[in-house]
């Protein structure tokens, strides 16, 4: 039966999980409630770029939200960051320049981003070390 949830239901869902507004929700993940309205109506498609923010933000798996496979939430331990909030906090116009490329990315360069931000993080790492 969860095969046949559309996307739209499946962000409903999350929003309804995590007891946010369209427009808090559109905020967090850095677009405009207009467009979490339209996806909900299925007036428009849930990107992968999208989706990977989604699961930045709330826990919620990227594969889940895009095809109903699997489970809703990632398996993430409490407080735990992942590579990219570190790229994220550190560098917050990352977000700002992913809303504008995202639409062009595809999973490799998801796993791109990934890499580089591990690279980022294990320097992070190192540096406090030497502090």
């Amino acid at each position: 039966m969860e095969n046949y949830i559309q996307p739209l239901d499946r962000i409903i869902e999350v929003r309804n999980t995590f007891k946010v507004t369209q427009k808090d929700f559109a905020k967090r993940i850095g677009c405009t409630s207009q467009l979490i309205s339209m996806i909900e109506s299925g007036k428009a498609g849930l990107s992968i770029s999208k989706a990977k923010l989604i699961e930045h933000e709330y826990g919620v798996s990227a594969m889940w939200l895009l095809t109903g496979e699997g489970e809703m939430m990632i398996n993430r331990k409490e407080n735990e960051k992942t590579e990219l909030s570190f790229a994220f906090n550190c560098f917050p116009e990352i977000i700002k320049a992913l809303n504008v490329v995202a639409n062009n990315l595809d999973l490799e360069d998801w796993y791109a981003l990934n890499h580089i931000c591990k690279k980022i993080n294990r320097t992070k790492e190192s540096a406090e070390k030497i502090s």
